[in-house]
């Protein structure tokens, strides 16, 4: 508060000396926040808005002698509309109050004052009177019922983690008094606070890489602050279409005829398919549901996860059961069932929905598809890597190249082998080497192993006679004879444990290498000669260590997180390019934009840039006005667009009711076109930011609930049921194995169901967070290979308030907060 009073006591100065050009200049370079404050503050305002008018006037002389006549015109208006009505038309542009009544008719307005040729004239400083700051009104907190996400099921909205944090009602949520932060601060605070990575990612503020995503950044338009109001402005318009949750209808049920373990389920039984955005963007091989379409156009078989639900009563069944079968093995497994169904006080009249199918055809491409393909191709990395380091070993003309040059001669090809390379290497090192970065490759390496990965003094320190080719060494069934030094380093390399000591005994005193090469020199001289190649074999080791990626199993299919930071670089560079263009379009250069954007377009395809985008910030400080004056569609065309050509639901009713979310809703979709420009309603064309790049050949894309090396796909399904089982009065929620063993499920499919049942554990972690006070709330079965087995979750009544007042969130918790219910157990 006491700088905006220093802003403030600084424009009055300027003003009362005469100083208003001055005066102008520092108020438009303050923040937006700032221009706020001193645009409705009685005297400063007005006097800065009087002096606007010739202002833009000189301005639109000068953009049209510099040929800008989109900027020019849009001057002359904004002096034309200023003559007509004063004081309110600055306090509207710098957006400190709403507009009540409508301006002066224009036939009615007295003429604009014609603008002075370039200097407008100073006015004459009025009295200056101390300024009162008006009160900024703080960030309205919103309630649990406005922050969750629409899954186009009305009854089902899961909560979010992220905008509860923002919005006051998560325990570790920032104070009232932190309202404005810089970017990086606030998606600091939201990580440190265990804010689930995967729905940050899914609401576009981190990237794959787990950084700031450029898109977010964008959003900011270079601001070094953002309101709390505008992060959680931000997330809202994420959270649109993020997941969506679609019923499948009857007679477009998946394998509904097939065998159950429960008839009951069977019988009852209701489908229901997910959409997460950003999954499966790389998918190729559709599955279930392939006949499934939606009216909107979504087709079952791009779905990221499907379930499978049904309710019984499970104490009925059981009791009904145990009267047909006494036999000692039934009466055995059912001594487990009963204390299991008793410890939750479960009755016989009891309703309880059963999960009893969860799949997800975008974790089996990955798992079928992308893994084998990924373990092969790492396989043969490190046998191209094996041939590679050991080329120096041969002959006396390869100890003259270092390993490094032999590595990045592997790497700079154009072949298929070095596209394999750069994918299982080491993406840093890749990246390091592609730009001819020493300093880079040092980092990784360590300055020790970097000497010896650009050493070229092998043949000076091994005498000649050792590389040339020996009768008595030859490799497998060839019969080629091999030198002293290669069959040395094929040995030290064969056993990476052994020490120089054990080496030298089993070579010389065991395989009698000794003798082979007696003609060769000395033994001193020899012995010599094994002591340089150990060193160099054990230091090249520990280069391959460094230098090679993740495991095949490590990445799971998917592209390494460190992968995709390496590769989204990339962006830094094209959207440098973009910034420069676009402030140039904006100042009314002269340039060809139809041109650059022809070379943009060969750039995104040479990148495999495949996601471009551009934020409202944009397009003002582009244009100079606000955003939604640039649009093709005017405000109230966008709110009642319709879904189809021929009518329906209005599109962005989703968006909400109020007017500026719908706009922002059209925008956002318009503007992530697969376009590198964007057209303005006035045809000037603005280029857009890239925010994603195609990373296919590197694995698929992690989605949102990726963790640990694969796709969590149980979460969303489990965490959907257990709120619709919870509002539809259900008694509790059941998920187990069985139906997956009874239809014949691959083993990693029916494996999984693990992590469904821990999702529920998860779930009741959160909504009671100690464990002490979840007595008769959950409950396992396991091993009695029934359809019993699984994990049992009742509805008691302190569950279901805590459902009512907290909601079920669509992602679990994480990190410190996690860690912090942990201790408290204990």
């Amino acid at each position: 508060m006491a700088a905006r009073k220093e802003i403030l006591s600084d424009l009055s100065t300027k003003i009362a000396d005469g100083n208003i050009r001055d005066a102008y200049r520092t108020f438009e370079e303050l923040p937006v926040v700032d221009q706020i404050a001193v645009s409705i503050s009685p005297g400063v305002g007005d006097a800065l808005a009087a002096y606007e008018i010739g202002e833009f006037g000189s301005r639109a002389k000068t953009n049209i002698e510099d040929k800008d006549y989109l900027g020019a015109a849009g001057n002359v208006g904004l002096s034309a509309l200023s003559g007509i009505s004063l004081i309110p038309l600055f306090r509207f542009l710098r957006g400190a109050r709403g507009v009540t009544k409508s301006a002066t008719k224009l036939a009615d307005a007295p003429p604009p004052q014609k603008p002075p040729t370039r200097e407008p004239a100073q006015l004459a400083p009025p009295k200056i009177t101390e300024p009162q700051l008006p009160k900024v009104e703080p960030f309205q907190p919103k309630g649990i019922q406005e922050i969750g996400y629409n899954t186009t099921q009305p009854s089902l909205q899961l909560g979010s983690k992220a905008r509860k944090w923002v919005n006051g009602l998560h325990p570790q949520s920032p104070g009232k008094k932190v309202q404005e932060l810089a970017p990086e601060e606030w998606v600091k605070r939201l990580v440190d606070a265990g804010i689930p990575k995967g729905e940050l990612r899914l609401l576009r503020i981190l990237d794959e890489a787990n950084e700031i995503n450029p898109k977010f950044l964008n959003q900011t338009a270079g601001s070094k602050t953002i309101s709390r109001g505008f992060l959680d402005d931000d997330m809202a318009r994420s959270q649109r279409d993020a997941i969506q949750i679609k019923g499948v209808p009857k007679g477009k049920l998946e394998a509904e005829d097939t065998r159950f373990a429960n008839q009951d389920l069977q019988r009852t039984q209701n489908q229901a398919v997910y959409y997460v955005r950003g999954s499966g963007e790389y998918r190729s091989n559709p599955d279930h549901f392939e006949n499934l379409k939606y009216p909107d156009g979504t087709t079952g078989d791009t779905a990221y996860v499907f379930d499978g639900i049904g309710t019984n009563k499970p104490l009925s069944r059981y009791r009904i059961a145990e009267g047909f079968d006494d036999s000692s093995e039934y009466i055995e497994k059912g001594k487990q069932i009963d204390t299991a169904l008793k410890e939750i006080g479960l009755k016989e009249q009891d309703q309880i929905t059963s999960i009893f199918r969860v799949q997800s055809d975008f974790q089996g491409e990955v798992a079928d598809t992308y893994l084998p393909k990924m373990k092969r191709d790492f396989t043969s990395t490190i046998k191209t890597i094996e041939n590679t380091d050991s080329l120096p070993f041969i002959n006396i003309n390869n100890a003259s190249r270092s390993y490094s040059e032999n590595i990045t001669d592997q790497l700079k090809g154009l072949n298929s082998q070095s596209r394999m390379l750069s994918q299982n290497l080491n993406p840093n090192f890749v990246n390091a080497v592609a730009n001819a970065d020493v300093d880079g490759v040092k980092k990784i390496l360590g300055n020790d192993l970097y000497k010896v990965f650009t050493d070229k003094t092998l043949a000076q320190r091994v005498p000649g006679k050792f590389f040339a080719p020996n009768d008595a060494f030859n490799v497998g069934n060839t019969g080629r004879s091999v030198s002293f030094t290669e069959f040395v380093d094929g040995f030290l390399s064969r056993n990476p444990k052994m020490t120089q000591k054990e080496a030298i005994d089993t070579m010389f005193n065991k395989l009698g290498v000794n003798e082979a090469i007696k003609d060769l020199g000395t033994e001193a001289e020899t012995l010599a000669v094994v002591e340089t190649i150990f060193k160099q074999r054990r230091s090249i080791d520990a280069i391959n260590k460094k230098i090679i990626g993740k495991s095949a199993n490590a990445r799971g299919g998917f592209v390494d997180p460190v992968q995709q930071k390496v590769i989204l670089k990339k962006l830094k560079d094209y959207n440098r390019q973009v910034d420069e263009i676009n402030a140039s379009i904006a100042s009314g250069a002269n340039i060809d934009v139809d041109r650059i954007i022809g070379k943009l377009n060969r750039s995104v395809l040479d990148l495999d840039i495949d996601k471009m985008s551009i934020s409202p910030r944009d397009i003002e400080k582009i244009t100079g006005k606000p955003f939604t004056q640039s649009l093709d569609k005017t405000s109230e065309e966008i709110f009642n667009m319709t879904s189809g050509p021929l009518g329906g639901r209005q599109k962005y009713f989703d968006a909400g009711p109020r007017l500026e979310d719908r706009v922002k809703a059209y925008f956002d979709d318009i503007s992530d076109e697969g376009t590198t420009f964007l057209k303005l309603a006035n045809g000037v064309k603005v280029l857009k930011k890239a925010v994603g790049i195609n990373a296919k050949e590197f694995g698929m894309k992690i989605d949102p609930y990726f963790d640990g090396g694969n796709s969590k796909y149980m979460k969303l399904p489990v965490r959907t049921r257990v709120l619709q089982a919870a509002k539809s009065g259900q008694d509790g929620i059941h998920i187990g194995n069985k139906q997956a063993i009874t239809e014949g499920s691959k083993k990693r499919v029916i494996e999984n169901y693990v992590s469904g049942e821990n999702e529920i554990q998860k779930i009741l972690d959160e909504l009671i967070p100690n464990r002490a006070n979840q007595k008769g709330m959950i409950s396992k079965v396991s091993g009695t290979d029934t359809e019993y087995d699984g994990t049992y979750l009742k509805f008691t009544d302190e569950l279901k308030k805590a459902i009512e007042e907290q909601g079920i969130d669509a992602f679990k918790l994480g990190g410190p907060v996690e860690i912090d219910r942990m201790l408290a157990d204990l």
